[in-house]
């Protein structure tokens, strides 16, 4: 069985909003203990802006085949600009996928429809931030990455300003 076959991926709609920021909220989870996004109400209007194409990017969902059965991935991408890149390009924000459907092709797949978004574009790159060094699974992501076609370029530092 292939990937196609037990899975769909599409551009998120206005009705997967809630679990999005579910799903987003279980990655943070998973890499820092910070259950929560910062505002669940702003979360969810910015779902939206991405969803309605009022913000520079978008939101790609896997769901199975079979109706209603919830959303296995989740790929959110944002189109920021740089002078080192000539302009926009495409950047993977966040990238969840359930975990009893890990290691079955969904990554890859919202990757392939990231990148099939980024061509119809004209968006010659595509980046990604990795977990900090201290997330315990950081080897087996970097790997993932890796086997879809990225290469380091360096790590990235966040500073919150108030």
């Amino acid at each position: 069985m292939t990937v196609e076959s037990l899975y769909r991926v599409r551009r998120a709609e206005e009705r997967d909003v809630g679990q999005i920021v579910a799903a987003i909220e279980a990655l943070l989870s998973e890499l820092r203990d910070t259950p929560s996004v910062a505002l669940p109400s702003e979360a969810e209007a910015t779902c939206r802006r991405l969803i309605l194409g009022q913000a520079a990017g978008t939101i790609l969902v896997a769901d199975r085949e079979e109706e209603g059965s919830g959303l296995v991935g989740v790929l959110t991408l944002s189109v920021p600009q740089a002078i080192h890149t000539a302009g926009p390009y495409s950047l993977i924000q966040e990238l969840w996928v359930a975990p009893d459907h890990r290691s079955q092709g969904v990554g890859a797949a919202l990757i392939e429809a990231a990148e099939e978004y980024c061509r119809k574009r004209g968006l010659s790159n595509l980046e990604v931030c990795l977990p900090s060094r201290l997330f315990p699974r950081l080897p087996a992501t970097y790997r993932f990455y890796e086997s879809c076609g990225f290469v380091e370029v360096g790590p990235r530092m966040r500073k919150g300003i108030r």
